[in-house]
């Protein structure tokens, strides 16, 4: 749970956040194509809870798509949903009236997916251009090389240094400790130092918490093989 995730889902949480089941997002993000200035600004304004649970059936079969697979994934709903549009609108086709009928029994649920398809369509182009910022490939990068067994302590002052936010730097120390078998002692007051003087002596709390759990240790000296390390070589 301390790395990030690279699902449909997991990207959806770490970037707008899910909430039992809901997502709180921008109208915006859901309507990106406005025309006027005051439109914008106002739509930039409002919230909007959008279902995000076992009721969207679209939802249930891209929510574990992996953040390469999912655009296209979206992109062959959008034609396969076309497609069946189109069969059924072609004017060359003579239809009876059971067809017709048919047709109009089917439209609430067209009209559903289709909104369903044009909010997720949506959602991914936000979780995809925040995929390709500096910043994301950045912290990926940093956990990639600590489950490799690299020590990242100057990665995590920078980051504090700049103020990253707090949960993403708590995720980061536990993710070292982890995988490296805990986090030098001296280094790790120095790393504490550093988030309480930028954060705020109230994360005192949270530090003696994850302490107390057992999610970062200390150690007195750190072993040359140690952690994930350690045991990919038994392997």
């Amino acid at each position: 749970p301390m790395l990030t995730p690279l699902t449909y889902e997991g990207l959806l949480d770490d970037v707008v956040g899910i909430d039992c089941g809901f997502l709180d997002v921008n109208v915006s993000v859901l309507n990106p194509d406005d025309d006027t200035t005051t439109e914008t600004t106002t739509k930039e304004q409002q919230q909007v809870a959008l279902g995000v649970n076992g009721s969207d059936s679209l939802y249930m079969e891209v929510r574990d798509q992996h953040v390469e697979k999912f655009g296209s994934f979206l992109q062959n709903q959008a034609k396969a949903l076309q497609q069946s549009h189109a069969a059924f609108t072609n004017k060359e086709k003579k239809k009876d009236l059971d067809e017709i009928h048919q047709f109009v029994k089917q439209i609430p649920v067209f009209t559903k997916n289709l909104r369903s398809l044009t909010n997720h369509i949506h959602l991914a182009e936000r979780v995809k251009s925040t995929t390709k910022e500096t910043s994301f490939r950045e912290r990926w990068q940093i956990e990639r090389s600590m489950i490799e067994g690299e020590v990242c302590y100057e990665s995590l002052e920078e980051l504090i240094a700049l103020q990253y936010p707090p949960f993403r730097i708590l995720r980061l120390l536990v993710l070292q400790s982890q995988a490296g078998g805990g986090i030098k002692s001296a280094k790790y007051d120095s790393i504490r130092r550093d988030i309480l003087q930028t954060y705020g002596y109230e994360y005192i709390f949270v530090l003696n918490n994850i302490e107390k759990a057992g999610l970062v240790r200390r150690r007195e000296w750190m072993d040359s093989v140690a952690g994930y390390t350690a045991i990919r070589k038994a392997m």
